[in-house]
């Protein structure tokens, strides 16, 4: 083949070549120089990033009350288990239609001071209000009978509470919604990519803290504690949930500075309508990148495992483990393992600049990447759940649900480190904002719709148990949920062999 054009040899062009040369040499790198950039002037400092991830802390105590505790409080005032069944439906439910629309809602916000703080702050404010309501509902309608002479024991008095201890819950989970999805949705868009799965592991910490400050609480005299012999346990809890709300968002809030809207390049306002708000989703959906579409589908399995939840009052019943102190075992677990896993752990998510030389590549220590070790956490997940047919003893039931605790952190972790790793990258190359507040909602969407499906398999498993004269309704419900979870981890093979 004829060689091909080349220049005259003479000294200015061969040292003009050579100046152009050092320029050419230093293209290969600009991957290398924006991160570098990135990891100077967007990098949290280690308290700052752990204030910015507390607010779910605090959230986490709410959940932790109102789970441990809202399920008795509906049963006190005369509602039955069934009945009592529908009212928790309230969660799943409002994580399919209200958070979508306030993830959107969120995107579109342009007020100065930031497009997720209005929705954080309102939405913490609601939700203390709505702790207090469901708190002192009671007494208030008692001391209005009382001072009118009515019977308060009569049969249309305990209807009343029990609607508006059911108005409580409902307008609690409503409240909850936009506060979730503003923190967590805070956490990606301030967070640098190399921080991700740091945030998202302080994160999961922080929330396990809380489940155990709310395990830790019930097991309280809180009467005697505040040395009021008018406030009762819920009540008590109640407010102990909303000051640890209180203070953990206001952190949050402070930790970090969101852009001014207006300076940003955002998708343009449309008219609020159903159909803008459904067109929304769908183009989301559509722009989001692979990973996060297939790390929703594991997310629906994953929500598929909620069986294992639907079961937990029934496994009361069937005394196969003493259900408080197995939940704080549970939650010790969760802590301890989002404490440990990130020293062996890869921060990368498998995402980020594989080059040797990058600063980002450098920082990560871990062996297994997030994926990995999320896959072997449903696998784990799996084996507990099948281990349940040896299972005959409260001490079994209790280990059982304390290898489930491991399963719980990496999926408070994982997922997140992963959304927030995937949105920043692309972030960064197309120069503008993803709908990051959908993106978030569209998640929690592929975890809450499952657990309505859930709840529908697991009350058919025990109708059918029931018929058939079986006793082990829940351990059968319970291994269901276990072929959901192995379908997880192998839907997570997808993840780890596409890096």
């Amino acid at each position: 083949m004829s060689p091909a054009f080349k220049f005259p040899r003479n000294e200015t062009l061969h040292h003009t070549t050579s100046e152009n040369d050092h320029l050419y040499r230093s293209i290969p790198d600009e991957e290398n120089v924006r991160a570098e950039n990135e990891f100077q002037k967007r990098s949290l400092s280690q308290p700052l990033l752990i204030a910015s991830t507390c607010g779910l802390g605090g959230l986490q105590v709410v959940w932790s009350v109102i789970s441990s505790r809202g399920a008795p409080l509906l049963i006190s005032l005369g509602l039955s288990k069934s009945l009592t069944a529908l009212v928790w439906m309230a969660g799943p439910l409002c994580g399919i239609v209200i958070q979508p629309l306030m993830g959107v809602l969120s995107d579109r916000c342009r007020i100065p001071w930031g497009r997720r703080r209005p929705f954080i702050l309102s939405g913490a404010l609601a939700t203390i209000l709505s702790l207090l309501f469901l708190a002192w509902s009671g007494d208030t309608l008692k001391g209005l009978l009382i001072s009118s002479t009515r019977d308060v024991d009569s049969d249309g008095i305990r209807t009343v509470a029990i609607i508006l201890a059911t108005i409580g819950i409902y307008a609690l989970n409503i409240s909850i919604q936009p506060l979730q999805m503003g923190l967590r949705t805070l956490i990606v868009e301030n967070c640098a990519r190399h921080q991700q799965a740091q945030a998202s592991a302080w994160a999961s910490r922080l929330t396990g803290l809380g489940n155990i400050v709310g395990y830790l609480a019930g097991f309280t005299d809180l009467p005697s504690l505040f040395q009021s012999s008018s406030i009762t346990q819920f009540q008590g809890l109640c407010l102990i949930a909303s000051v640890s709300l209180a203070i953990t968002v206001g952190m949050s809030c402070l930790a970090v500075s969101e852009n001014d809207p207006e300076s940003m390049l955002l998708t343009p306002r449309e008219n609020l309508k159903f159909t803008s708000f459904l067109r929304q989703l769908l183009r989301t959906s559509r722009a989001m990148p692979w990973r996060i579409r297939r790390l929703h589908n594991v997310s629906i399995l994953t929500g598929d495992s909620s069986l294992s939840s639907a079961a937990k009052d029934r496994v009361h019943e069937d005394g196969l483990y003493s259900g408080t102190f197995a939940s704080l075992i549970f939650a010790i677990v969760a802590v301890l393992a989002n404490s440990i896993l990130p020293f062996f752990v890869s921060l990368n998510t498998g995402t980020l600049n594989h080059d040797k030389h990058s600063i980002i590549q450098r920082r990560s220590f871990g062996k297994f990447d997030v994926a990995s070790v999320w896959m072997a956490s449903h696998l784990i997940f799996a084996i507990a759940m099948f281990s349940t047919i040896l299972v005959s003893s409260p001490t079994g039931g209790t280990y059982v649900i304390g290898c489930v605790g491991l399963s719980w952190a990496m999926t408070l972790w994982a997922p997140f480190a992963i959304i927030g790793a995937e949105i920043t990258k692309h972030n960064g190359k197309a120069g503008e904002d993803y709908d990051t507040g959908t993106i978030l909602s569209l998640h929690n969407l592929a975890i809450s719709a499952p657990q309505l499906v859930a709840a529908l398999i697991c009350s058919g498993v025990f109708w059918v148990a029931h018929q058939a004269g079986s006793s082990d309704a829940t351990g059968w419900a319970l291994r269901i949920g276990g072929f959901a979870m192995s379908a997880a981890a192998w839907l997570c093979r997808r993840l780890i062999s596409e890096d």
